[in-house]
């Protein structure tokens, strides 16, 4: 099956994500770069909005470098949701004009557009900014003493950023295009740019709406239930797509992860 193929992908490109960030604060092994990724996701799956997958990657950091590690896993993070945020905010209004067929919606379609590029305009300006930091916490005094866990930030320059956030739209379109073959293979004939307007619309709210543990494969059926509902009127599809694909790309990496879990010596 090819989304199962594409399961290495979308990690691998999330692991070389990792690496990247981890670069300027100490090098890392192709090794542990994905065990770290996998225990994190093995750690995330039981916590709410996965906020578990920080503690899981740094059990792969020495002690004097997990504070910067953290703050690493939240650039990366960072990049992956402007990704989210961007697609799903663009597809957003022609989703919404189409629902105004159907269903009454608060807000005009120039009113999303706008809140759309306030929206993105500050994230990307956040991200791609985020080098600016160090100077400016040298001029807060309370901060200067805790200079060494952000110092790191100085090196994330806007070529560095770039290709992190180029690898977060790349896994963006790897997971996406496995809902799309799963969404197939369960007899939901979508075109291609059907599928694209709705799958952006069901991870925009996936990452706005707050999930716990293993409640959320619950939460992505329903809101894949109702997004696709507009299309298809085959619930059944959708929900075995929609958790086959946690499975593969949540699960069966999570249980990946826990190996790696119980290799590493935790100090």
């Amino acid at each position: 099956m090819t989304s199962l193929a594409l399961v290495p992908v979308n990690w691998g490109l999330e692991s070389v994500k990792w690496k990247l960030l981890m670069a300027p604060i100490a090098p890392i092994s192709w090794k542990n770069a994905i065990g770290s990724v996998l225990a994190g996701v093995s750690v995330s799956i039981f916590t709410p909005n996965r906020v578990g997958e920080f503690g899981g990657r740094i059990f792969f950091l020495e002690k004097e470098t997990r504070v910067q590690g953290v703050g690493a896993t939240l650039v990366g993070n960072l990049a992956q949701m402007l990704i989210t945020l961007i697609v799903g905010l663009i597809g957003l209004i022609p989703f919404w004009n189409f629902m105004d067929t159907t269903t009454s919606f608060p807000l005009s379609g120039t009113t999303l557009f706008f809140i759309s590029i306030v929206v993105i305009a500050l994230g990307l300006t956040v991200y791609f900014g985020v080098h600016r930091l160090v100077p400016l916490f040298m001029k807060i005094k309370w901060a200067q003493q805790k200079m060494h866990y952000i110092k790191f930030l100085a090196a994330y320059k806007k070529h560095l950023m770039f290709t992190v956030f180029g690898l977060s739209g790349l896994r963006y379109l790897v997971f996406s295009i496995q809902f799309f073959l799963l969404l197939k293979l369960n007899g939901i004939n979508l075109t291609p740019t059907v599928a694209a307007l709705a799958i952006s619309q069901i991870y925009l709210i996936l990452t706005l709406v707050p999930t716990f543990a293993l409640s959320e494969v619950g939460v992505r059926s329903s809101v894949a239930v109702w997004v696709l509902g507009v299309f298809t009127p085959l619930t059944g599809a959708v929900i075995v797509a929609s958790v086959s694909l946690w499975i593969i790309n949540l699960a069966f990496p999570a249980f990946m992860g826990s190996i790696f879990l119980t290799k590493q010596r935790i100090t």
